[in-house]
């Protein structure tokens, strides 16, 4: 019998080679992947220690925190974290954590900037010895310091520090990172809760905010917006022009006259809003959906109403 020759003998010729490459293949693939399983389980295994309750000890984290060693302090503050976490109150350790931010490395800055954030407004009067550290952090390189060092000063909700935090709020608003800038309108509304008066500049940084290139920053500053200017207007705002009048002269809650004049300013914003409502989070949608339902029930002319003009 002639031998096989043509396309069918190449085909059966090639196919033993392609199942040896395969076969050959198969323990790379089973080696590579039981390599990734031993990566996943070690991570899983070193974080899960942090969430240990029966390990946790005050007394060591605080000798830790003490640790002249970046390490040591970085392991205490996962740990403590971890226990914030879960529900604990560690705000016994706030003046071990709060003499530590002046250290220089990113990491453990993260950590201890999200611890204060949380404990802050509790330990006024120890975050207050630290807004030295906290000014410097905002001109640090790093945008997750800027920010969190904005956040840190803006949770410490005393009236004499104000001016301090509307200075370090009115940088951040000019930053050039968009988070930093996106930050900046969400301190806004803690500013605003500590002091009213600051209602004029709070509102003229974020319709600057609200014209920003970035949508996450245009998010955030509609937010703020309609947390201060919709939600809870000073009483002092004029009903006609918006500009400051006694208390007495006002109605509660300013009426539609006081929220058209607000409003009013959103004028040369409106069409950029209505693009980029649908870029944004679904909290700021939110917002912003109801903002731009404000503004159209009191400047768009009712359909049925111009109908019947034209009909009569």
């Amino acid at each position: 019998q002639a031998p096989l020759s043509g396309p069918g003998r190449s085909a059966r010729a090639r196919a033993p080679r392609g199942a040896g490459a395969m076969a050959a293949s198969t323990p790379m693939m089973d080696k590579a992947s039981a390599g990734v399983r031993e990566i996943f389980s070690a991570l899983s295994s070193s974080e899960s220690r942090y969430f240990d309750e029966e390990k946790f000890s005050e007394a060591e984290i605080r000798k830790a925190l003490s640790d002249s060693l970046t390490d040591s302090k970085i392991d205490a503050m996962k740990r403590l974290l971890a226990a914030v976490s879960s529900g604990r109150d560690a705000s016994a350790l706030f003046p071990d954590v709060v003499k530590n931010v002046s250290f220089q490395s990113l990491e453990l800055k993260k950590l201890i900037y999200i611890y204060l954030v949380q404990y802050a407004e509790n330990n006024r009067e120890l975050a207050l010895l630290s807004i030295n550290s906290f000014q410097k952090d905002l001109s640090d390189r790093s945008q997750l310091v800027r920010a969190s060092a904005l956040r840190a000063m803006a949770s410490i909700k005393v009236l004499e520090v104000i001016q301090l935090v509307m200075a370090a709020v009115r940088t951040a608003s000019c930053d050039s990172s968009a988070y930093v800038r996106k930050t900046a309108a969400q301190c806004m509304t803690k500013v605003y809760a500590v002091d009213a008066d600051q209602f004029f500049e709070l509102r003229s940084l974020l319709l600057k905010l609200m014209n920003d290139h970035e949508v996450q920053v245009v998010g955030s500053a509609v937010m703020a917006f309609h947390h201060i200017v919709v939600a809870r207007p000073p009483p002092s705002v004029a009903v006609g022009s918006g500009e400051e009048t006694p208390a007495s002269e006002v109605a509660p809650g300013g009426g539609d006259e006081a929220l058209r004049a607000q409003l009013a300013l959103l004028h040369p914003l409106f069409r950029r809003l209505c693009q980029d409502v649908v870029l944004m989070d679904a909290w700021a949608q939110q917002y912003c959906i109801d903002l731009l339902l404000r503004y159209c029930r009191l400047f768009f002319a009712a359909p049925e109403r111009r109908g019947a003009g034209a009909g009569s």
